[in-house]
């Protein structure tokens, strides 16, 4: 049978060569094969720049550089051995390689079918006209073999190596001189992690008052509880000056991958700055906040999925669901009811403000809005809110990616947001201090205050104007009642804070960056 299918193979190629079509299939083969290459420098180029666009150092790119390296130096010699001398072997293996890797993303970038096609196509053709033995003898070969494996593997491990280096020793330093505004999270009813109760007592508001600390309550508007518990709150708050916020949440643990989804999202929303007003009206309260935000953050469910296809690097699984939001959510409602929760805020004199991922900063700098639909936003709505909070949760980040990331998520992502140089961009930081989530997960990146100090002030070095701190019942539980004058002091200290290099934070970046970068061939 074998033996068929080779004189059928030899009969077929010396028919096509002896024809004037050889060259042409000859041709359009070494071009498939080189348009690999152009994607392949495209998608890099597009990393480095882009990233540096919104803040990410240069420096911060070099394990993806040694990564392409070798692709760079031995596909263009692989592609020359065909065109010269029709070796096929290696063109063939890297070809499939490559069917594979567009057959993962076409439910994203359904161009890539062409792509897909064109590559099945010359893998193909050079099995039909391409020379699958090797030209000289298998000793030979095997000698040259052995110094392409060592050459190739000395030169892939680069990229572990750097990623090794730089995660051990200090890339960067922030130089923090002072602190701006500092809120801290007051979740008043089971988050992703269990309601923790505390009281407003006279102890409690005297510090925040003395350290100059505001607070940022968490809110489901239609749970009774909560609402009572803010009563209590605002109660309290309605005799002293300081300056707090409120913050609804969507607290269905959903999927909103519909437009249908986030309308019934608003128009929670809505209610629950009605049921806000009326309850601040009622109770004559004059220390009103000074702006209500709309939680439209991932929920758990789509967050763990989200960073479980990240993770585990399933492009499929990333690329469906990607492509669901982008293909279902309609961007002229997201702005018009956007503009109609934004109205009910300043008609009723408050600022309106969203809380997004940070993912939304790698989204927004080319005006586009292919990842920010999952959030509710887009890039025309955003200009609609008077403040944009960024969720760049270190505790988040790490209990998904299994430990924890390090100092490296809190400094990239405050550089880009000091990058924009605009003021009204925020900063929401992880959970300070040591807990268990809902999940029985344990917590403890800012298990001691000096960690959660220095990520403040790299905050803040890198241009950050205001950051929220979670949350003040677990800091006072973990580090007792004289920790919010532990954190003002340090903060009145200048320093100037190391960052080392967590690549894990930096490819999370990149594939929203890279995958950004191929919309106008998404189709």
């Amino acid at each position: 049978m074998l033996d068929q299918f080779l004189d059928r193979r030899q009969a077929l190629k010396e028919r096509i060569e002896s024809s004037n079509s050889g060259l042409i299939i000859h041709y359009l083969t070494v071009t498939i094969l080189s348009l690999n290459i152009v994607i392949i420098i495209y998608a890099v180029i597009s990393i480095l720049v882009r990233l540096t666009m919104i803040g990410v150092a240069l420096l911060d790119s070099l394990p993806i550089a040694f990564y392409v390296i070798p692709l760079l130096v031995f596909l263009p010699l692989i592609i020359r051995d065909y065109y010269l001398n029709r070796s096929a072997l290696m063109p063939v293996v890297i070809t499939l390689i490559m069917c594979v890797f567009y057959l993962l993303l076409v439910r994203l970038v359904h161009l890539f079918y062409l792509m897909f096609a064109m590559n099945l196509l010359a893998c193909s053709l050079m099995v039909i006209l391409g020379r699958l033995r090797p030209k000289t003898s298998i000793k030979t070969l095997g000698k040259k073999g052995v110094v392409y494996l060592v050459v190739l593997n000395l030169i892939g491990l680069l990229f572990p190596a750097s990623i090794l280096i730089m995660g051990q020793t200090q890339i960067a330093a922030v130089e923090y001189s002072s602190s701006s505004s500092i809120f801290l999270d007051m979740p008043l009813y089971n988050w992703d992690f269990p309601y923790l109760d505390h009281a407003p007592d006279n102890q409690t508001l005297n510090s925040l008052q003395n350290n100059e600390f505001g607070l940022s309550f968490r809110i489901d508007g239609y749970s009774q509880t909560s609402m009572d518990r803010l009563q209590s709150w605002l109660t309290a708050l309605n005799k002293t000056t300081i300056e707090y916020n409120i913050v609804f949440s969507a607290v269905h643990d959903i999927y909103r991958n519909t437009t249908a989804d986030f309308v019934r999202t608003f128009n929670a929303f809505a209610e629950y700055t009605t049921i806000f007003v009326n309850l601040t009206q009622s109770m004559n309260v004059l220390n009103l906040p000074s702006i209500i935000y709309f939680d439209l953050t991932l929920t758990r469910t789509e967050w763990q999925s989200l960073l479980s296809s990240a993770r585990s690097i399933d492009l499929t699984g990333f690329s469906i669901t990607i492509r669901s939001i982008s293909d279902n959510i309609n961007q002229s409602i997201i702005i018009e009811m956007t503009k109609e929760i934004v109205n009910q805020a300043h008609n009723n004199g408050l600022l309106a403000g969203v809380v997004v991922d940070a993912f939304v900063l790698d989204d927004i700098q080319d005006g586009d809005t292919l990842f920010m639909k999952y959030c509710g936003v887009t890039y025309d709505s955003m200009s609609l809110w008077d403040k944009v909070q960024y969720y760049a949760s270190r505790t988040r980040f790490s209990l998904e990616m299994i430990n924890d990331v390090g100092e490296y998520l809190v400094y990239s992502y405050s550089r880009s947001v000091g990058n924009t140089g605009d003021e009204d961009y925020e900063l929401r930081l992880g959970l300070a201090g040591n807990a268990t989530d809902n999940e029985g997960r344990q917590s403890s990146v800012y298990g001691n205050l000096d960690v959660l100090i220095k990520d403040i002030k790299a905050a803040y070095g890198n241009g950050v104007s205001c950051i929220v701190l979670e949350s003040l019942p677990f800091i006072l539980t973990s580090f007792g009642d004289s920790a919010l004058s532990t954190i003002r002091n340090a903060l009145g200290q200048s320093e100037t804070v190391p960052i080392t290099y967590t690549f894990r934070i930096y490819a999370f970046r990149a594939v929203f960056t890279v995958i950004d970068s191929f919309d106008v061939i998404m189709l």
